[in-house]
């Protein structure tokens, strides 16, 4: 496709979500809209992929052909998200209905014979890269086995689990969180907008200068954090990175809808344990008295909505010290010393005042079970509840908060003090991220043990391919939750 094709294209899905969201808000679309934008949302994904080019990042040269090839794989493996699509939209589609009856109805079928068809796709395509493709630097596979690998079967090995762990790692959660937590429509806007408009900008005017400033730095990172994956040494801890994602995802999932009163996808699928911080402030209000009482409930919910944010993110301010605090410098030579703006002591103080909440008033709990078996969703749930459903002093625990800020504070004045404040604060961070990526492993650990039971039971051509088929799949996710997770601990260690 020509430039202008392609500008053609980005536009027409650029103004078609726009027009999708303007109409919905209005309620003038149909109840299929969530469906159709859905499409188009993962239609969109697809095709800044595509532009991406895997095939530059796995073997060093951009095929249009297998970069096609490999997406259509993919959305056959993902034929699961377009059934919770229908399910999402049955009760409110009107010109769709039959077509959601026929695709409900047929589940288990569409969902293996696409599953099945994808995955014999990448075994072809991996046949393929292994007779005729050079494998160039950089590239993913380079930096795993060098530019020459003369065994066939090596290659083809090395480049099917490629494919397949890149799926499992990146693109099935890329799809989930774009399309399912953050509201897909939205934010596909505005990564078309990054990717296709600012992207293009020139630097003629002061507002224009900025966007194109931004989009450059973004640019610079992306590139940057793709040559983790070229190097043997950055390998796992480019991996590491992506596990951050799923703090992001939840932070976007839950949090944030909490606070704002809005719903996610999950919160339609859940029932109890979800409500909205403002809805349950409205209820605490009804059950206890006093304006002083009130302004504590008030501040102990701000509080918690910002101690919960600290926990989530502070990993990737960790990540982000030993990636990019020094970008002129290579952060992975060990002859080169990292040079970080030390943390403000008002932010450390702040810290530990927001876990005197966290601890003994707590609002969000954190869950490790399958979230919901009705749409096949599994990872963490994070639940809300009322700050008083322990029947405790809320207005004590905002004095006690406000002593423990100021103390702090001050004792941060002392650099010895500061920095054991600041490494236990580093360390209780990095403990929850700990325990969330250990609820999650474990919610697809039970949900990957439930499936290979179940193909196990009787034997059959296709039982046995999708035995080995969720055997492979749990040893990817372990080999990246596992790895990954101790990788971020031996480079904060390390750096």
């Amino acid at each position: 496709m020509t430039i202008k094709t392609n500008k053609i294209i980005e536009e027409i899905i650029l103004i078609i979500l726009i027009s999708m969201n303007l109409l919905e808000f209005t309620g003038l679309l149909p109840g299929e809209a969530s469906f159709v934008k859905a499409i188009i949302s993962i239609t969109g994904i697809g095709y800044v992929l595509y532009k991406a080019s895997f095939s530059d990042i796995f073997f060093g040269e951009k095929n249009k052909k297998i970069d096609t090839i490999l997406l259509f794989s993919y959305f056959l493996m993902i034929s699961n998200k377009f059934i919770q699509f229908c399910k999402a939209s049955f009760d409110e589609a009107k010109l769709l209905q039959e077509f959601f009856i026929l695709i409900l109805e047929n589940i288990r079928l569409i969902t293996y014979v696409s599953l099945f068809c994808g995955i014999l796709t990448l075994l072809f395509l991996s046949f393929w890269v292994a007779r005729h493709l050079q494998i160039k630097e950089p590239s993913i596979i380079h930096a795993i086995h060098g530019e020459n690998i003369h065994n066939i079967l090596l290659k083809f090995t090395s480049v099917f689990m490629l494919f397949i762990s890149f799926f499992i790692i990146f693109f099935n959660p890329l799809i989930e969180w774009f399309t399912l937590v953050i509201d897909a429509p939205l934010v596909v806007i505005v990564l078309f907008i990054y990717i296709f408009k600012i992207h293009n900008i020139g630097k003629s005017g002061d507002s224009e200068e900025i966007l194109f400033k931004i989009a450059e730095s973004v640019d610079t990172f992306l590139e940057k954090f793709i040559k983790l994956f070229h190097n043997k040494n950055t390998l796992f801890f480019a991996i590491s990175g992506l596990l951050l994602f799923h703090l992001f995802a939840d932070v976007a999932a839950f949090i944030i809808p909490y606070s704002l009163g809005t719903h996610s996808v999950y919160h339609e699928s859940l029932l109890e344990n979800h409500e909205h911080i403002f809805s349950l402030f409205q209820q605490d209000k009804l059950i206890v008295s006093g304006s002083f009482t009130h302004l504590a409930i008030f501040f102990g919910y701000i509080l918690n909505i910002l101690g919960i944010l600290y926990l989530m993110l502070y990993p990737a301010f960790i990540w982000y010290v030993i990636y990019i605090a020094n970008k002129n410098k290579n952060i992975f030579d060990p002859n080169q010393e990292i040079i970080v703006k030390p943390i403000s002591k008002l932010l450390i103080a702040l810290f530990y005042a927001l876990m005197i909440f966290q601890i003994f008033t707590p609002v969000f709990l954190v869950k490790g079970f399958p979230i919901s078996e009705e749409i096949d969703l599994y990872g963490v749930d994070i639940q809300s509840q009322s700050i008083i459903s322990k029947q405790q002093d809320i207005g004590l625990f905002l004095l006690l908060s406000i002593v423990v800020f100021s103390l702090v504070y001050m004792i941060s004045f002392i650099p010895q003090i500061k920095h054991i404040l600041f490494t236990l604060m580093s360390f209780c961070s990095v403990g929850f991220f700990g325990l969330y990526i250990y609820y999650y492993y474990r919610s697809i650990l039970l949900y990957y043990i439930e499936s290979i039971l179940l193909f196990s039971a009787s034997f059959s051509f296709f039982n046995l391919y999708f035995l080995i088929v969720n055997i492979l799949f749990l040893i990817i996710q372990t080999i990246f939750y596992i790895g990954g997770y101790f990788s971020f601990i031996i480079h904060m260690f390390k750096e």
